[in-house]
């Protein structure tokens, strides 16, 4: 299968199981599997524990290699050291995808166990995402594969981030608003399938409109921009980057094992292929709020109206550093409006 079709089988699941799945409320194995269930999942859920019989009402089975049949995904939230068992087990059972949550590899400075998982996953010709992530959401399958939140509406906008909190913060508005999203991906060490790989399924998926990015470094620049490409004529792309101080470049390495590059030069990348880069959490939101509700407008032509003539002067200033243009409004009009009186 491709990558393009791994992805879509993996949203589109038909047969989840939960591989760590536990009964005890504070580990991540019920977090998970209680959102799967909370989140009215459209398939059938396997909760893999050789230690349980039944967690949450649901049938547990042992170990993969157990289950009445292929399940299409396997979410792994078991400690670093099992993974290696796990996805041998997958292998055999001939499972497609693993979403891995386990963290302690690159991050950390374990490259080698990073390598370990990458080199089974190919032998068992398993395709990953993650390690070292809070798991994905993908609504128009009611598919909830994270230690939370559990999110009620279905929308036009999808999250790609590396960081788990700023996924569910992202997700937690959207659903607030009465937005909603359509997918919700957690990147983390980006193992295998990474960032470009999901824009460029978004851009051909009927459910997401817009897409908003938080990126701490990009896993290939040349496939990233092609993705890129490819994707901004499609749906809007808006991309908030960490990394730009040198602090924030150490944090980076820290948290996902990226390299965060030149923040100006991958900016102005962004803006030449199209996308819409931001500087802040707020902004990145606002904008895909924005850019998933509203119709493509036809040119870059802009009417501002205001009960205000400071904010009016702050929008006027707005739109000329993004490169709006003024409408000029014919002098009828403004003699209509000049005779009602309204100031």
């Amino acid at each position: 299968m491709t990558t393009r079709d791994i992805i879509h089988k993996v949203f589109n699941a038909e047969s989840v199981a939960v591989v760590g799945a536990s009964a005890d409320p504070t580990k991540y194995g019920y977090m998970t599997l209680d959102c799967i269930i909370k989140g009215k999942f459209r398939g059938r859920i396997y909760p893999i524990n050789p230690k349980a019989e039944e967690i949450l009402g649901v049938k547990a089975w042992p170990s993969l290699l157990d289950l009445p049949e292929t399940p299409d995904v396997a979410v792994i939230l078991v400690p670093v050291k099992v993974v290696p068992h796990v996805l041998r087990d997958a292998g055999k059972k001939g499972i497609p995808a693993a979403v891995v949550t386990t963290a302690g590899y690159r991050e950390v400075g374990r490259e080698d166990l990073q390598q370990e998982l990458e080199d089974i996953a190919r032998e068992e010709n398993i395709r990953l995402i993650g390690p070292n992530i809070e798991g994905l959401i993908y609504m128009p399958n009611r598919l909830n594969a994270q230690f939370f939140p559990v999110l009620k509406h279905s929308g036009p906008l999808a999250t790609i981030s590396q960081s788990g909190s700023l996924t569910n913060g992202l997700a937690e508005w959207a659903d607030r608003d009465g937005l909603g999203i359509s997918a919700c991906i957690n990147l983390g060490n980006q193992s295998d399938i990474c960032e470009a790989d999901f824009m460029e399924y978004l851009a051909d998926d009927p459910h997401t409109r817009a897409m908003v990015l938080y990126l701490e470094g990009v896993k290939d620049g040349r496939r990233f921009l092609s993705a890129l490409k490819k994707t901004a004529p499609k749906k809007p792309v808006v991309i908030l980057k960490a990394g730009r101080s040198d602090a924030g470049r150490t944090s980076v390495a820290s948290h996902t094992a990226s390299l965060a590059g030149g923040h100006r030069l991958f900016a102005s990348a962004c803006r030449q292929y199209g996308a819409f880069p931001v500087a802040d959490l707020s902004t990145l939101y606002d904008y895909g709020k924005l850019l998933s509700t509203m119709k493509k407008p036809s040119g870059n032509r802009l009417l501002i109206i205001s009960s205000s003539g400071g904010i009016g002067v702050l929008a006027v200033d707005e739109a000329e550093t993004s490169g709006l243009t003024l409408a000029e409004l014919p002098e009828a009009f403004k003699e209509e409006v000049s005779s009602l009186g309204l100031s």
